[in-house]
C-alpha cells in the first residue's frame, strides 16, 4: 500500500477476515465461549440466581463480587487479546493461525492505554458539554430574544472539535503496538496531514458497521419468526450468540482499519511526524584498568 486510500484502508478487515477465517473462526468461538464461563459461574456460585426472579446476574453480584471480577477480567483480558490479534493479522501478515493469540506485553500496554484514554477522555467530553452549558445560560437569561439557534451551533461546533481530536489520536493503540511505546506528541502528528481522508475512512467504515447490525437483526428476526413461539428459550439464547458474534466482527473490521491506517501513512508520514525517541542504552560501568 503506498499511498493512503481511504477504501482501501476501510475495508481492510473484509481482507483479514478472507485471508485468516480460521483465526477469525476462533476469534468468535472463544468470544462465544465468555457468556458459557459466566453461566457455569452463576450455577456455582450462586444457582438460585439462574431461576426466574432469581436475579440473574444482578444476583451473582450480590453474592459473589469475586466471580463476577474474574468474569469481567476474563472478557477484558479477551478484548485486549482480540485487537492486538487483528493488529498482528494486518501488520504481520507472515504471522499466521495461532501465532496471531498472544497474551503478553502487547496487549497489557493496550490495556493501559485504555484505562489512562477512559480517564482522561471521559471527563474531557463531559466537562466540554456543562462549560457549553453553562456559558449559554446566562446568555439567554439576560438577552431572552437572543436566537436560540446559536447555542445549537455552538454545541455543534464543540462536537466537532471533539471529533477532529477523536480522528487526530485515533491510531494510537496501533502506534503503541507496533512501536511499543507511549508517546502523546507522536500520536497527534502521526496524523497531522491526513485527518479528512481518516475521517472519510472512518465513515466508510460505520457504514460497514451499519450492514452487519442489519444482516444481524435480519438473521435474529429470522429465526424468532420461526422458531419463537415453539422454542423461546432457545431463540433468545441464538439470539445474544448472534449479538456477541456483531460484536466480534465489528471489531474485527475497525481495528483492521486502524492498523491498515497506520500502515499506510507509516509509508509516507507527514512531515512534522518524528518517530518516538529510542530508550538509551545502558552502559555497564566498568572499573579503572579493565
Amino acid at each position: 500500500m503506498s499511498q493512503f486510500s481511504p477504501i482501501s484502508v476501510a475495508f481492510a478487515g473484509l481482507r483479514v477476515i478472507h485471508r485468516e477465517p480460521k483465526a477469525v473462526l476462533s476469534w468468535v468461538v472463544i468470544w462465544l465461549a465468555v457468556p458459557v464461563f459466566a453461566g457455569i459461574m452463576l450455577a456455582l456460585f450462586a444457582p438460585h440466581t439462574a431461576l426466574p426472579g432469581g436475579g440473574g446476574i444482578s444476583g451473582l453480584i450480590r453474592q459473589s463480587g469475586l466471580a463476577i471480577a474474574l468474569v469481567v477480567s476474563i472478557f477484558a483480558s479477551l478484548w485486549f487479546m482480540t485487537t492486538a490479534s487483528v493488529y498482528r493479522a494486518v501488520l504481520r501478515p507472515d504471522e499466521h493461525g495461532w501465532h496471531l493469540f498472544k497474551l503478553g506485553p502487547d496487549e497489557a500496554r493496550l490495556a493501559a492505554l485504555a484505562v489512562f484514554s477512559m480517564i482522561v477522555g471521559v471527563p474531557l467530553v463531559g466537562s466540554t458539554a456543562y462549560l457549553i452549558y453553562l456559558i449559554s445560560q446566562p446568555v439567554l437569561l439576560f438577552a431572552p430574544g437572543f436566537p436560540p439557534w446559536l447555542v445549537d451551533a455552538g454545541a455543534a461546533a464543540t462536537a466537532a472539535l471533539e471529533i477532529w481530536i477523536a480522528v487526530r489520536v485515533s491510531l494510537a493503540p496501533v502506534y503503541t503496538f507496533d512501536t511499543h511505546r507511549y508517546h502523546l506528541i507522536s500520536y497527534w502528528d502521526l496524523t497531522q496531514t491526513y485527518f479528512w481522508r481518516l475521517l472519510f475512512t472512518y465513515v466508510l467504515v460505520f457504514l460497514q458497521i451499519l450492514v452487519i447490525i442489519i444482516v444481524g437483526a435480519m438473521l435474529s428476526s429470522v429465526f424468532e419468526f420461526a422458531f419463537g413461539h415453539a422454542m423461546l428459550q432457545i431463540t433468545l439464547l441464538v439470539s445474544g450468540l448472534l449479538k456477541l458474534v456483531e460484536i466480534v466482527v465489528v471489531w474485527i473490521v475497525f481495528c483492521a482499519c486502524q492498523a491498515a491506517a497506520y500502515q499506510a501513512i507509516m509509508l509516507n508520514p507527514p512531515p512534522a511526524f518524528h518517530p518516538t525517541p529510542s530508550r538509551p542504552r545502558r552502559v555497564k560501568p566498568t572499573l579503572a584498568g579493565d
